[in-house]
């Protein structure tokens, strides 16, 4: 019952605040300096391309390549992802922090409700949550393995149905067509992004030089294995699945959220609060060039 045109102005106006604010929320809590949670709201909502070298390249050239809008402008996805996304990991931040079953009961939830928004989304998750367990079993912290494995299996029964109804459509006679027109390869090659080896170097000298691993750590640990081998399940199973949407949705801000905390845990503030907020610049400009060279193409 609601017009196109309404749902256009929530999802490229409305929603996008939303994350925004999820995504400053999960940046003060990791890192409690406002400076840099208001930095990570802007790198992700403006300056994701600033991990590409490419695009790196056309920005410093000034050269117009950009034919498409930034990623805001398209309703409604991705949009409803960043928010399902953000607003799990604001609720795992705080479900890791106190150890409370409320909080695990709220992740259940939002987990659950991932599996009706977008196959990236909920696949992401899932993957997410086998690390994260894995990493937890590893660590022999009982206390939150069974409170998350509780929560991911409630919250895998609430999607249970997106599960059948993709087996549904499995098994539909032009499946497998459209499967392969919409960017399903077969292939087994392996997928290392830049941004990935950059920030699996920088986190890995934090790591070596902080020599602790508490709740934060192992968060962000789970998170960047994850992107390793989201994109890289073709190995396994043969089949690629568009792995941009993986990259720049899911992956690329995990790439963010790890820079920024490793950023804001230097020492010597007055360097990292100088490189902030030339990365908030860049940031902005990144997405004004994009925006500037799309309408000089149409």
């Amino acid at each position: 019952g609601v017009k196109a045109e309404n749902i256009a102005l929530m999802s490229t106006f409305v929603i996008p605040i939303l994350v925004a604010l999820l995504v400053y929320s999960f940046g003060f809590l990791l890192t409690k300096r406002p400076l840099f949670a208001l930095l990570l709201s802007g790198l992700i909502m403006f300056g994701t391309i600033l991990f590409n070298m490419e695009d790196l390249l056309h920005l410093f050239r000034g050269e117009l390549v950009y034919t498409q809008l930034t990623i805001w402008t398209r309703p409604i996805l991705p949009t409803i992802s960043f928010l399902v996304f953000f607003l799990y990991l604001n609720v795992l931040y705080k479900a890791l922090e106190t150890k409370s079953n409320k909080w695990f009961g709220v992740l259940a939830l939002v987990y659950g409700l991932s599996f009706y928004t977008y196959l990236y989304c909920f696949l992401f998750l899932s993957l997410f949550v086998c690390v994260l367990l894995i990493t937890l079993l590893i660590k022999k912290d009982w206390l939150l393995f069974r409170g998350f494995l509780l929560s991911s299996v409630v919250g895998a029964l609430l999607g249970s149905y997106m599960i059948y109804y993709l087996y549904q459509v499995s098994q539909n006679p032009y499946y497998e067509f459209l499967s392969k027109s919409l960017g399903l390869v077969s292939s087994n090659k392996l997928i290392i992004s830049t941004g990935a080896v950059l920030t699996t170097f920088i986190f890995g000298l934090f790591l070596y030089f902080k020599r602790q691993f508490g709740e934060k750590e192992i968060l962000l640990t789970s998170l960047l294995v994850s992107t390793f081998v989201v994109v890289n399940q073709q190995i396994i199973t043969g089949k690629i699945l568009q792995e941009g949407h993986f990259h720049w949705y899911f992956n690329v801000p995990v790439f963010a959220i790890i820079i920024i905390y490793v950023l804001a845990n230097i020492n010597k503030k007055n360097i990292s609060n100088i490189f902030a907020v030339l990365v908030m610049l860049a940031s902005l400009y990144s997405s004004i060039f994009i925006q500037y060279s799309s309408y000089k193409y149409w």
